[in-house]
């Protein structure tokens, strides 16, 4: 089973669709990424479907749909990279820069401690989904987010964010990076 959100239960037409498109000889390595945490961290929030109906394992679900593509693409002969989530900063970057602009006193941060408690489970299974695959190279750009103490949202070259946990081009660059770096820079 694949993990969409709520809105979405079509999760095993797009999976299947998704590795037909895999086949195309051309193609030589396939990228995963997901909204992990939030699947654990939250578990009200958002849900896991297979063959259209909540799952009531999300943790096994998780882990057996991901091992199960990844088996089929590496049958397939292709290099299957799985990308960490970026850090979900449960702010908008929008409403930092106006408190920012305003010289309003709060900051606005995530701290590293909080991403790593919010990360922890969802890391584990990624370790299990490696370990039971054997190939999955994993592509983790959190260094480049975060130092030993907070993450940051944003540099000198402006937002990594368009809002709480999507990235915007230059954020997604430094993801890119990661991939980039997980691949041995090819």
């Amino acid at each position: 089973g694949m993990i969409e959100p709520p809105a979405n239960r079509n999760c095993d037409k797009i999976a299947a669709s998704a590795l037909a498109a895999a086949e195309i000889p051309s193609i030589k390595t396939v990228v995963l990424a997901t909204m992990g945490p939030a699947y654990f961290a939250d578990p009200s929030d958002y849900f896991i479907f297979q063959n259209g109906s909540k799952v009531a394992d999300r943790e096994a679900a998780f882990v057996d749909g991901y091992a199960d593509i990844i088996e089929k693409l590496s049958e397939l002969r292709k290099r299957v990279v799985f990308v960490i989530d970026d850090p979900e900063l449960g702010f908008s970057p929008d409403t930092c820069l106006e408190r920012r602009l305003l010289l309003r006193a709060r900051l606005c941060v995530l701290s590293r401690s909080e991403l790593d408690k919010r990360q922890k489970r969802y890391r584990e299974l990624i370790a299990e989904i490696q370990e039971r695959t054997g190939s999955l190279v994993v592509a983790d750009a959190t260094e480049q987010f975060c130092d030993s103490e907070v993450c940051r949202w944003f540099d000198e070259g402006g937002s990594y964010y368009f809002d709480q946990d999507h990235l915007s081009p230059h954020g997604g660059a430094l993801v890119m990076s990661a991939i980039s770096r997980a691949l041995g820079g090819q």
